[in-house]
């Protein structure tokens, strides 16, 4: 059997592409021998038949980074905008990688930089987006090693594939696994909700770009609210974001139990997944919920104009009308009856894998550099 690294953030790490990786691994592991490798047990990739590297926006993904200049190979793209990958790892990269780094700044910006101060100074005087979100075509840095790409995005897909269109970009439905809906009854009946009562719900790790204080000044500005209808968050709070509490509002932090946060997936009606700006983020709950036939209210930017024909998807503009345009899409889904538990076979893991795998193989027969 085969020898297959795969490269990025692993447990005990909390992160949606470990998460992510533990699933893959389970199923990969019936056609290679798997070994996982991270930030903290480095492995050269030369000694594997075969490599797969997690490409993301932070230092957990430093092993794929280091990995991928060894021996370019095919890669998941979670984000393609990976600056503040850079900005965290500086330390650690070589001083080829931070000229690279640096040429590639001052080309995109029209403007010569030696350092990484300079760099940051400059993005933050721009209006809009910050230092993270501007899009410089950072991804020209990795691009050129990949032999091929795999994005859940058709919004991303379209954009790499325009930019470098001598790399393979394929686009898989992000892999997903039915929900149950009696762990969703039992969390209900937890919180005292009937049959008719509708609960939204904000899932997934609490960053600056989740909007989460728009939604809670949307929710409490919800003054007609149903008296039923509740609003739960969970996830780890990655910045200071004050979450006041009531009885129609519940905070729960990270859940380390995946059975838990499932049961919470299942539960709600409708999840709350605002994102701006963006890095070209895969979205693994909002896979999640459509899969499982629920209902999502998403940030109106290009990244989510795939899902802009979906009855199932309320896009809100990410500026000054975005609160009034939240209380009124809180409104319309209220007024729905509650959509039940579907799943949708096409994301099923097996189906991932099964076009996964081709891609692997047909980047291992590209010739290496």
């Amino acid at each position: 059997m085969r020898t297959l690294g795969i490269y990025g953030p692993k447990f005990p790490e909390r992160s949606g592409v470990a998460n992510y990786t533990d699933r893959l691994e389970a199923e990969l592991s019936r056609r290679y021998r798997c070994v996982r490798v991270s930030n903290d047990d480095w492995v050269d990739p030369s000694v594997f038949d075969r490599t797969l590297y997690q490409v993301g926006a932070s230092i957990r993904h430093h092993c794929a980074f280091r990995a991928l200049r060894l021996r370019p190979g095919p890669a998941v793209v979670h984000e393609h905008n990976c600056l503040s990958y850079y900005y965290e790892a500086w330390p650690l990269l070589e001083e080829e990688e931070r000229e690279e780094f640096l040429r590639h700044l001052s080309g995109a910006l029209g403007r010569g930089f030696d350092s990484l101060p300079g760099v940051l100074s400059c993005l933050d005087a721009l209006a809009d987006p910050d230092r993270y979100g501007a899009d410089v075509g950072i991804e020209a840095l990795f691009m050129r090693r990949i032999t091929g790409a795999v994005v859940h995005s058709p919004y991303v897909a379209s954009l790499l594939r325009s930019r470098y269109p001598g790399v393979r970009v394929e686009t898989l439905p992000f892999m997903t696994t039915p929900l149950q809906a009696a762990a969703g009854e039992r969390i209900r009946e937890r919180l005292g909700l009937s049959a008719g009562d509708h609960l939204f719900g904000v899932f997934g790790f609490i960053g600056e770009y989740k909007r989460i204080e728009k939604v809670l000044a949307a929710w409490y500005g919800w003054t007609d609210r149903p008296a039923g209808t509740r609003l739960v968050i969970v996830g780890q709070r990655q910045y200071e974001v004050e979450v006041p509490v009531s009885p129609h509002c519940l905070y729960l932090d990270y859940l380390p139990d995946e059975e838990e946060f499932d049961a919470y997936l299942a539960a709600a009606d409708c999840g709350v997944q605002l994102r701006h700006p963006t890095l070209g983020e895969t979205s693994a709950v909002v896979s999640r919920l459509l899969a499982n036939g629920r209902r999502v209210i998403l940030s109106r930017t290009p990244f989510t104009s795939p899902y802009r024909r979906s009855s199932r998807v309320i896009r809100i503009p990410p500026d000054e009308r975005e609160v009034p345009a939240l209380i009124e899409a809180f409104r319309h889904v209220a007024r729905l009856p509650r959509p039940p538990l579907r799943y949708n076979p096409a994301h099923h893991l097996t189906a991932y894998v099964r076009r996964l795998v081709p891609l692997i193989e047909s980047a291992a027969r590209v010739p290496q550099p």
